[in-house]
């Protein structure tokens, strides 16, 4: 028997896992092996015809759960990496916004730190003027983008900044992508972009914990309020989440799981885990506003309820988040395919599941967030017009602070 990790996967993809392993066992056939783990660790009640399926495939699109599945041996490799780490391949490490109206209307949204654009300095906010010599220009420009980025190893990049005109040569590569980022708004005001958390991202060791724990520590000493914007954000590690939430939490229960654990005498029993906050956190004296919307999901729900459930100093802001909360163990079978089980439940501090119904904000809204936080008395009149990115400043329209205030639409990769 050979088992991986568990995995609370997200709405869309991927989401959390830990570790729990199980004895060595004779190896069943493959179809012998996925009955077995089935019958022991769904949730939910299996097909009446499970035996009569001869190949996995077959018995797995008969499981009503979406999230429950096979994945064949050919694409495992692809699929546990994913699960594990934030990465792009192929890319330049440029994060683009578009800006509907204006004739160049593509700019470098963000630059990916160890990218070919970071090490070639393009900044961020730049605006793209053309690809290997194609015009970035008008509505065809993000077609016009992707089809030369898709076709060349090497791209020639013209841009321009602050009234220049530059141009560089980058060449794509696979790149291990941040999952967390800080825009100061103000003295007193700092934006986190949290998109996703993962056990291996730009901090190779931490992962997004390490992230959030580095950029906390940057935080100017007048710094009162955090934004934390979880909109668009799927899932990742149970351990990297739990921790997460941990940072901003001073004490008592954060969340409980149920879940059907296997044991060496190959039977699944039952176990419920209740996560607490421990003391002397980062995080635990900020006042906090969680930005969510309906792709906010798995992992990020925990977070949200972790750090909003009956705590005042917590709001949350936007549209009812997607309700995914369970949890799907992975498993590699003799064969080398992948098996998603639904195996565990998720609770809120009250022991109050919000499966399938998702987490309701505070403040309802959708569009820009800039207009959404007068709705909680944020000094928003106060705020600068300026961006602090790693050592420099860069300045930019006061309604373009980060994801949340930026007016065009971003696209990632």
């Amino acid at each position: 028997m050979r088992y991986l990790a568990l995995f609370l996967c997200s709405a869309i993809f991927f989401a959390c896992s830990f570790d729990n392993p199980a004895k060595e066992t004779e190896e069943p056939s493959e179809i012998e092996y996925c009955r077995w783990l089935l019958e022991e660790l769904y949730l939910w009640e299996l097909p009446k015809d499970k035996d009569s399926f001869t190949v996995p495939e077959s018995l797995f699109a008969k499981v009503e759960d979406p999230y429950t599945r096979y994945v064949a041996p050919i694409k495992a490799p692809e699929s546990e990496e994913s699960s594990q780490t934030s990465f792009s391949s192929g890319e330049i490490g440029i994060e683009l916004g578009l800006q509907t109206g204006a004739d160049f209307p593509l700019l470098a949204y963000r630059i990916y730190p160890e990218s070919p654009a970071a090490r070639k300095h393009v900044p961020r906010f730049a605006t793209l003027i053309s690809l290997n010599g194609y015009t970035l220009k008008g509505d065809s420009a993000l077609d016009t983008y992707r089809n030369v980025l898709a076709k060349n190893d090497t791209v020639s990049l013209t841009y321009s900044f602050n009234q220049d005109t530059v141009n560089v040569e980058l060449v794509k590569e696979k790149i291990i992508l941040p999952t967390v980022f800080l825009d100061t708004l103000n003295d007193s005001i700092s934006l986190f972009s949290l998109r996703e958390f993962r056990e291996q991202t730009f901090d190779r060791e931490n992962g997004t914990l390490g992230e959030l724990k580095t950029l906390l520590k940057n935080l100017t000493p007048s710094t009162k309020q955090l934004i934390i914007d979880l909109r668009n954000n799927t899932g990742g590690s149970l351990r990297q989440c739990s921790e997460a939430a941990d940072l901003f939490v001073k004490e008592g229960v954060l969340f409980s799981i149920r879940e059907n654990q296997l044991y060496s005498d190959g039977k699944a029993r039952q176990i419920e885990k209740i996560y607490r906050a421990k003391e002397n956190s980062s995080g635990e004296e900020f006042d906090i506003v969680l930005f969510i919307n309906g792709r906010t999901a798995s992992c990020a729900e925990i977070f949200t309820l972790a750090l909003a459930t009956g705590n005042p100093k917590v709001k949350t802001i936007g549209t009812k988040t997607f309700g995914k909360g369970i949890a799907q163990g992975l498993w590699k079978t003799p064969e080398g395919a992948l098996l998603y089980i639904t195996s565990m439940q998720i609770y809120n501090r009250f022991g109050e599941s919000y499966h399938a119904q998702g987490i309701l904000p505070d403040y309802s809204c959708e569009g820009n967030y800039y207009n959404c936080l007068a709705q909680i008395n944020l000094p928003l009149a106060s705020l600068k017009s300026k961006v602090i990115l790693s050592n420099s400043v860069t300045e930019i329209k006061k309604d373009s602070f980060g994801e949340a205030f930026f007016e065009g639409k971003i696209l990632k990769p």
